[in-house]
């Protein structure tokens, strides 16, 4: 005799096809078809801190930081060994300019995961905000280690560098970083670091 499952036992699976939804129409740029699959997902289950952290970068896109806080404040109380969550808070500060509780929250994401490449990267955003460049720099420089594809690490790095008059390794980073800029169709930050070159060599 086959047994029916109950809505409470599908209620799981069904929040996880929810959640990966809303990440797909996050990463589409749907952020308002993002938020209504993480919004169900959580419905579903009101302790998934996968769909907070989610739904946070959704808000965090959308620019209405407090929401986001909200949301990585909760995925961090389910689950407090979530590095990601830590990250993406500590990005939220230093965009509130809230430097120290940024240090605090990246910190965190970097003793849970050392090898977090974009927690390191965005401690160096923080570091420079402050002026501690030498720190900077070294959080720039593991996060290329750790992925040497990191074209944001590299072009950061060599804006100190330039600020540094150290023309030789600045003209290195951003030679980097617009080719890896140029690989990953990003026009934009590839022009800028053209615009960067040009200026280091003409001076």
């Amino acid at each position: 005799m086959q047994h029916k499952l109950t809505i409470s036992q599908l209620n799981p699976k069904y929040a996880t096809a929810y959640n990966n939804r809303g990440y797909v129409y996050y990463n589409q740029g749907k952020y308002e078809k993002a938020l209504a699959e993480y919004n169900q997902a959580i419905q579903l289950n009101p302790k998934y801190a996968l769909a907070y952290n989610g739904r946070g970068l959704v808000y965090y896109n959308q620019g209405k930081y407090e929401k986001a806080l909200a949301d990585y404040n909760q995925a961090i109380q389910l689950n407090p060994k979530y590095a990601t969550a830590y990250n993406n808070r500590g990005a939220v500060y230093y965009n509130k300019r809230e430097y120290e509780k940024a240090l605090a929250d990246l910190n965190q994401a970097i003793q849970l995961n050392p090898k977090y490449a974009v927690a390191y990267y965005h401690r160096g955003l923080v570091y420079r905000k402050q002026g501690a460049y030498e720190k900077a720099i070294a959080d720039y420089s593991q996060a290329t280690q750790l992925n040497p594809k990191y074209a944001d690490a590299y072009y950061d790095r060599g804006l100190i560098y330039k600020r540094n008059s150290n023309t030789e390794k600045a003209i290195s980073d951003f030679e980097k970083a617009a080719d890896l800029y140029k690989q990953q169709r990003n026009q934009k930050s590839y022009q800028d670091s053209l615009d960067q070159l040009k200026e280091l060599r003409e001076n």
